[in-house]
């Protein structure tokens, strides 16, 4: 089976590619809702966040206090890393079990936002990027996630740029506004399907 990672900076539009690629049958393991899930439910992962970060890191019904958590490590690079330390090991369990469900299938994606930072790229046969302007991905973070343009940018400065990120991609999907997204999801589909 041939493992797809399909990443992109916040905003670019991943789920949005993601989906379309959904509707020609592939598998997606979508890391960051899958990474959410592990944070609010898994008692290892919740004792090493409290430890690490404070009582504070949840909230007394037991999900993670977001805002907290997000006040605490971006723009601290380090503590960034000790948070996705905690849980990409997780979510690569995880993602390791969705493929042995989905062993018929010619390939499986993979879409997580920080998949080259998190080294999970490794694990990948092919790498898609899908990018888009900053401008257009700030516009989409602030009506999706109502979210201020300070948080917005700190987040676009944890994650790699597109130039960084090229070194890795194999296929780069342009999610624009102004390029039609499926016919270049059709044509990276194809492609793989020549590599099955």
């Amino acid at each position: 089976m041939i493992k797809v990672g399909l990443t992109g900076g916040i905003g670019s539009g991943k789920s949005t590619v993601a989906k379309v690629f959904e509707s020609l049958g592939i598998p997606i393991f979508y890391a960051d809702i899958e990474g959410k899930k592990l944070l609010n439910n898994s008692k290892v992962i919740r004792t090493k966040i409290i430890t690490a970060f404070g009582t504070q890191s949840y909230q007394n019904d037991g999900t993670l206090n977001k805002t907290f958590i997000a006040q605490k490590v971006f723009g601290e690079p380090e503590k960034l890393k000790i948070l996705n330390h905690f849980v990409h090991p997780e979510v690569s369990t995880q993602f390791e079990i969705f493929c042995a469900q989905h062993l018929k299938s010619p390939y499986v994606i993979e879409e997580a936002a920080i998949l080259i930072e998190a080294k999970a790229y490794l694990n990948m046969n092919v790498l898609i990027g899908v990018r888009s302007p900053i401008e257009l991905r700030m516009q989409r973070v602030c009506l999706r996630d109502q979210m201020e343009i300070k948080d917005i940018n700190q987040r676009i400065q944890s994650q790699l740029n597109d130039e960084q990120r090229s070194e890795f991609i194999d296929y780069w999907i342009e999610n624009n506004n102004t390029e039609l997204v499926i016919p270049q999801v059709l044509k990276v589909h194809l492609e793989i399907l020549k590599r099955c």
